[in-house]
């Protein structure tokens, strides 16, 4: 860590881009999956989960490397970021299910 440089603004912001990044495989997958429920849909769908999944890993594992310090900011972050955008995309499609 660079003497007088706090990470944990820089390591916060990066764990919210992750944890969005972390949703995209998600998001990509729902897209695909949404418009013509298919027997396919659902291992397409753990697929993206685990792809998320890794995606969120390897960032927190760069983090540990690079900024050690700043890991558990930057591991919570990603964590929220992934969850709240999860939430919000299962309230939309849930709200777009009920029509």
């Amino acid at each position: 860590m660079a003497a007088g440089y706090d990470f944990t603004f820089a390591a916060s912001a990066c764990g919210v881009l992750f944890g969005l990044i972390g949703f995209a495989p998600l998001y990509i997958a729902s897209r695909v999956i949404t418009p013509a429920i298919k027997s396919g849909a659902m291992a397409l769908g753990l697929v993206s989960v685990g792809l998320s999944l890794v995606l969120m890993i390897g960032a927190v594992l760069v983090c540990s490397v690079i900024a050690p310090g700043a890991l558990l900011s930057f591991g919570v972050f990603t964590a929220l970021a992934f969850l709240v955008a999860t939430g919000i995309f299962t309230y939309k499609v849930s709200k777009h299910i009920g029509e």
